[in-house]
């Protein structure tokens, strides 16, 4: 637990080997090694997101440091496989006639000492149709935010509480979706899912399936690996993990 709070404040990895065994597991110990030196490496990674006007930054996720909620990300160390999420709140009315922007800048220290930055820049169209909200979503982005938000209200949610908000929130997408999108083309009592969130809540059954979320009794330390790869995985690497 000690080592799992170090590594999601400086944006280190953690890796458990339960009960190791040399003739099972010391393959995978060798790659994890060799995969810690040699991954392209940055410090003292500092992260701004700017969007357009309308929008604002509500919250971050993932392993880094702040000084607050919305805060701007301070990251000690940063790889190719770190992984920060975000969402934004509405503070205005954004217009149809334009475009959304947003622009992430991260400054960070190269291995040779060189101070660089890495730019971003994102447009995405503005609609008023919900429909075209739910058409284009990306599940794995949603699978992983929704995630990172709900641990986030660990320890001061129990475990019980937690799988039911997850269960709220896919039953609420999708009654939504059913409600102002697929209404008058779908039976009653039919199941309606958006096309792009089809397999959504079976995802979200394999994370409460996890030992991160499991009631019955875990060994703690394998809890804290399992929460870990929820918290900080790259999208890829969770959707695997859970699958």
């Amino acid at each position: 637990i000690n080592s799992g709070s170090l590594a999601q404040q400086t944006g280190g990895v953690l890796k458990t080997f339960h009960n190791f065994d040399p003739y099972v597991d010391e393959e995978e110990l060798t790659h994890a090694i060799k995969d810690s030196v040699k991954k392209v490496t940055g410090y003292q990674g500092q992260l701004k997101i700017r969007c357009s006007s309308g929008l604002q930054v509500n919250k971050y996720y993932g392993g880094f440091q702040t000084s607050g909620e919305a805060a701007d990300p301070v990251l000690p160390v940063l790889n190719n496989d770190t992984s920060i999420a975000c969402d934004f709140v509405y503070d205005g009315k954004l217009e149809t006639k334009y475009d959304g922007h947003f622009q992430i800048a991260l400054l960070y220290t190269a291995s040779d000492g060189q101070r660089k930055v890495r730019v971003i820049n994102s447009i995405v169209s503005v609609t008023e149709r919900v429909g075209d909200v739910f058409a284009f979503a990306d599940q794995d982005t949603v699978l992983g935010l929704i995630l990172r938000e709900s641990i986030s209200r660990l320890p001061t949610t129990n475990l019980v509480a937690l799988k039911s908000y997850l269960n709220v929130q896919v039953a609420d997408i999708n009654t939504r979706y059913r409600k102002l999108v697929s209404s008058h083309g779908s039976l009653p009592g039919q199941l309606v899912f958006p096309h792009g969130l089809k397999t959504l809540a079976m995802f979200i059954l394999s994370a409460e399936k996890t030992r991160a979320l499991k009631e019955k009794t875990v060994n703690p330390d394998l809890r804290i690996e399992s929460l870990y790869r929820l918290k900080t995985y790259p999208l890829d690497r969770l959707s695997l993990y859970l699958y």
